[in-house]
């Protein structure tokens, strides 16, 4: 018994982020090839009368837009599986690594329910004296709880995607 629960929590936790992904993978996944999400459809390059680059303008209406779609996407995956029967291996009980996952399965079942947190986050970096890296990428974080007749345990996934990446090249200058 000393040894169940700290396994019991341990194996939820770790299931739970696995489902978790999985399905945060699966909506960014459905969700970026269905609505275009390439560099013109997120940003626009803006130029002066000179040629030379004066600003890049997100399109905040179709980022939020992808980012409602995403968060409308997970939503409705956590609902629809919302308990994820799982089981521990009798023999991980025991703190032997011979009989480590085997033997029948104690039953547990754990429930998705949680909370998601989805950002943009824009980097420029430089990628030589006259170019500038531009990067946008999508941030998700999803908490999840794991429950058991013992208790619960919360399992908490972060993962950053990359939408767009681009390279600006601006004037070449004179003396360096």
């Amino acid at each position: 018994r000393s040894n169940f629960l700290p396994i019991a929590f341990s194996v939820a936790e770790s299931k739970a982020k696995s489902i978790c992904t999985l399905m945060v993978n699966e909506a960014v996944l459905r969700q970026i090839s269905s609505n275009k999400a390439d560099y013109t459809e997120l940003f626009s390059i803006q130029k002066n009368s000179g040629g030379e680059i004066s600003a890049i303008v997100a399109n905040t209406v179709k980022m939020n837009l992808l980012k409602s779609r995403l968060s409308i996407d997970i939503q409705n995956k956590i609902e629809k599986t919302q308990t994820q029967p799982i089981g521990i291996p009798l023999g991980s009980l025991f703190g032997n690594e011979l009989i480590a996952g085997r033997g029948p399965k104690i039953p547990m079942k754990i429930v998705t329910v949680g909370a998601i947190d989805i950002n943009f986050i824009n980097s420029f970096t430089s990628a030589g004296i006259n170019q500038t890296k531009h990067e946008a990428s999508i941030a998700i974080k999803m908490t999840v709880n794991a429950l058991m007749p013992a208790g619960s345990t919360a399992a908490t996934i972060e993962t950053s995607m990359p939408l767009t990446h681009t390279v600006i090249v601006g004037k070449i200058p004179e003396g360096y």
